[in-house]
């Protein structure tokens, strides 16, 4: 179970103090939405990952450390040559490389495309736990439901312990009538043991996924049932297109590996090097005037062997753009197979509970009254009776099931359109 895995992943974080909301508890579904998303670890990773990436632009547009330095040149072997040597000086000398036209803007909108990428990031990780926790939610009423059905049965069970053991008690029953309620109570029992303790698992995973203590209250926060959304495959694809964080992500994924091949393109034209210097001398021990020299310089670096180096990383840019194209086209067909299995899903879900609801439960329903008055009279003998009664739970607790099912595939399909998730969180009061 995923929740599971969360729980043991986050349990330690639980008992950071401070954590609690206001009494312990947490008061709707929009509270505990909002404290999902300014607590979680993970967003607080992606944050810090996205800070970083507002650093870069600057930087990578800034250009290389310019390079200073001093030197001795034509200097002879004569025991003083500064003032012997008419060529000999002391120079001082600064140069900056500045790369061709355009690669420092190409360079800044590489970065801000990384920077477009990790807020996509983070609404991505925003929608994927809000979709968790809707879910749980939901498992968590389905849950709830289900104990209450079993509670329900046990009482139920109980009863007709009571009645064999009066049937029993006047030699109208048969004892093997009571150890069967008997056996029917304890199976009650043991599948109440069981989804208590699954109602823990998720109700701890809740508290750890908002980082609340362990123990804190979430059993009357009402999530909203997701609403079934109109339209038909493609509709809802081309929507998913236009809002969902994913596809967002993958255009700017593309851009950035376009301004990726114009950068390599770039890689064409010479990059070059102003230098400047300044050159002091000695006077000399004969006549004539020493002044001091000033030098400049220009430098360019020829893309002399482009065949093997500058048009193979074009190449390179250019292949690794296409599979950007790619990429966004496949995410487009794989969203499609989800969003068309999730719709088909819904469907026979809602068909199916139409049947449990309008026709199974209340024949089984029916069915149990009619046993239960045919065996005060004797017309029916207790084990139908009891069989009537379990097939009656066993319906009840697949119709919950199913309404389980249902909320999912609903929330599933919201997650697979993107910010239309958040959107029906809000509009749900």
């Amino acid at each position: 179970m995923r929740l599971l895995s969360i729980l043991l992943a986050l349990v330690f974080l639980s008992a950071s103090p401070g954590l609690a909301a206001e009494n312990g508890k947490i008061g709707s579904f929009k509270e505990y939405v909002s404290l999902l998303l300014e607590r979680h670890p993970d967003l607080k990773g992606l944050d810090a990952a996205l800070e970083a990436a507002n650093q870069v632009p600057d930087y990578a547009f800034s250009l290389e450390n310019p390079m200073i330095g001093i030197s001795i040149t034509n200097a002879t072997l004569n025991s003083e040559p500064f003032r012997t040597s008419p060529m000999t000086q002391k120079r001082i000398f600064a140069s900056q490389r500045f790369p061709a036209f355009g690669k420092r803007a190409l360079r800044k909108k590489v970065a801000e495309d990384d920077i477009v990428i990790a807020q996509l990031k983070i609404r991505q990780k925003q929608l994927d736990l809000l979709k968790e926790a809707w879910i749980a939610f939901a498992q968590l009423d389905y849950l709830t439901r289900v104990e209450n059905t079993v509670l329900k049965n046990v009482a139920i069970l109980k009863e007709f312990v009571q009645v064999a053991l009066a049937k029993y008690g006047v030699g109208k029953g048969l004892q093997q009538n009571v150890l069967q309620a008997q056996v029917e109570l304890t199976n009650m029992e043991t599948i109440l043991v069981e989804v208590r303790e699954k109602l823990k698992i998720v109700k701890d995973a809740l508290a750890v996924m908002a980082l609340l203590p362990i123990g804190t209250d979430v059993t009357q926060i009402n999530a909203p049932a997701p609403r079934r959304l109109p339209g038909e495959v493609d509709e809802l694809l081309a929507q998913a297109v236009s809002t969902r964080p994913l596809f967002k992500a993958l255009q700017a994924e593309i851009e950035k590996a376009r301004h990726h091949v114009e950068l390599a393109k770039r890689d064409l034209l010479p990059d070059y090097t102003i230098g400047l210097a300044y050159g002091q001398r000695d006077e000399g021990i004969g006549p004539g005037d020493r002044s001091d020299m000033v030098s400049a310089s220009l430098t360019l670096s020829i893309p002399a062997w482009q065949k093997v180096r500058q048009k193979k990383k074009i190449s390179e840019n250019i292949s690794l753009a296409d599979k950007a194209e790619q990429k966004f086209d496949s995410a487009k067909l794989a969203v499609r197979d989800r969003i068309a299995d999730l719709l088909d899903k819904e469907q026979k879900k809602v068909e199916l509970l139409v049947l449990y609801n309008q026709g199974l439960l209340l024949q089984a329903s029916q069915t149990v009254d009619s046993a239960l008055a045919s065996y005060e009279v004797d017309k029916v003998d207790f084990l139908t009776l009891v069989t009537n009664q379990i097939a009656l739970f066993n319906f009840e607790i697949k119709r919950d099931r199913l309404d389980f099912e249902l909320k999912s595939a609903r929330i599933r399909i919201l997650r697979e359109l993107g910010d239309v998730l958040e959107e029906a969180i809000n509009n749900a009061g």
